[in-house]
């Protein structure tokens, strides 16, 4: 049998539309993301977890003083600098 030659016609195999394979990725990624988030937190030690907690809760009591009510993913990279500056300088 030659390299060109087919054990299949393509009439029997599925060729979703494109339509289709951008769903399908778009599903298959978020299963993914939590699959991957939750392999990640079962790995993590929980020492590292409350550590984690707590660092995040003094942050937000920081910027509850500073009156930055965005969660810090939202906040932009340059504002994000300068909240970081003057929370370490605060911190001393």
């Amino acid at each position: 049998m030659d390299s060109d030659e087919s054990e299949h016609s393509e009439s029997e195999f599925y060729y979703p539309d494109k339509e289709t394979l951008i769903q399908m990725t778009l599903v298959n990624r978020d299963e993914f993301e939590e699959d991957r988030q939750d392999f990640i937190n079962s790995i993590r030690p929980d020492n590292t977890k409350k550590k984690t907690t707590y660092d995040l809760t003094i942050w937000r009591r920081y910027c509850s003083t500073v009156r930055e009510t965005r969660a810090l993913e939202n906040i932009p990279p340059e504002e994000l600098n300068i909240l970081l500056c003057r929370f370490f300088m605060d911190v001393r």
